[in-house]
């Protein structure tokens, strides 16, 4: 399994889901996350996060990543 590195240039020192929509795209997803896009992007080939395709671009739901986060996959599914 890859390991994923948290990317300090993005990191935030305030609450990350304040300012976020309630659907994210890849990049306001590898922020909230603090990753790199291409991390997402690995997680999305590898089915590691729930997300949906929207013609070429991929979307996620804010709660539905928190969920996961917590590790409460029946609210996440």
């Amino acid at each position: 399994m890859k390991t994923l590195y948290m990317n300090p240039e993005i990191a935030t020192t305030t609450e990350p889901t304040a300012a976020l929509p309630e659907v994210l795209d890849v990049s306001q997803l590898a922020q909230l996350l603090r990753v790199r896009p291409n991390s997402i992007y690995y997680m999305i080939e590898h089915k590691q996060i729930p997300c949906r395709r929207t013609g070429k671009s991929y979307r996620f739901n804010r709660e539905t990543i928190m969920n996961w986060l917590s590790g409460n996959k029946d609210k996440a599914a």
